[in-house]
């Protein structure tokens, strides 16, 4: 008995462990997230070294950006009165900048790596899609579990 309540404790505290590591994305810097996305981009483009350095300043160009946004998003969500026109506003940014992104990439790729390029954001884009649907459905399932255990709960306590 001993044995299963000392390999159960040590099971878990692993899992508390790997938990609480950050996952991919989210540790890396800046600079390292956009010199990962140039050997990406040159793997699959056979990009030249010069394309590679500039395609490396568009994306630390990019996430700059896109954080700088976020930032001002976090300090908007505190003070909430006119979300609609914020949230409208915030979207209107994140595809300007994602505009100056392809532009900044139709200025460095020539027209055959241009067109890889595009497909490869599109079959991104999907995948992510297709991630985040999951996400909603997980979020629309816990929704209604949720719904249904108040309403469960509305039933029990009528019968008190």
């Amino acid at each position: 008995m001993k044995k299963y309540s000392l390999l159960l404790v040590m099971v878990f505290m692993t899992m508390v462990a790997f938990a609480q590591e950050k996952k991919g994305w989210e540790k890396k810097s800046s600079d390292e997230m956009a010199m990962m996305y140039a050997e990406k981009v040159s793997s699959k483009l056979s990009l030249t070294a010069e394309q590679k350095e500039k395609i490396k300043e568009a994306q630390m160009k990019r996430l700059e950006d896109q954080k700088e946004l976020m930032a001002k998003r976090k300090d908007q969500m505190a003070d909430a009165e006119d979300m609609a026109d914020e949230t409208a506003d915030m979207k209107e940014k994140r595809m300007k900048i994602q505009e100056d992104f392809k532009d900044d990439m139709q200025s460095i790729l020539n027209e055959e790596q241009y067109a890889k390029w595009e497909n490869m954001q599109q079959e991104e884009m999907k995948m992510m899609k297709g991630k985040h649907k999951g996400d909603k459905m997980k979020m629309h399932k816990m929704k209604d579990q949720k719904m249904e255990s108040e309403d469960s709960d509305d039933d029990n306590s009528s019968w008190k």
